[in-house]
């Protein structure tokens, strides 16, 4: 009897720390996402001024 509460014990303590892990891993990749969405942010932006700058050089020549 004992031995099962102590199997029973074991594998929910398993699970929790296996949800713990899939949570921290989750966040991760929403935080990689949210980096990622920022780099592309700054590319977009950085483009924007790039065209800017040749269409300004254009309409002055």
């Amino acid at each position: 009897m004992r031995a099962r509460e102590d199997q029973g014990s074991n594998n929910r303590r398993d699970h929790i720390e296996l949800l713990s892990l899939q949570v921290k891993a989750k966040q991760q990749r929403i935080l990689n996402a949210q980096k990622l969405n920022l780099k592309d942010e700054e590319l977009k932006w950085s483009q924007n001024i790039q065209h800017s700058a040749w269409r300004e050089m254009y309409l002055v020549f």
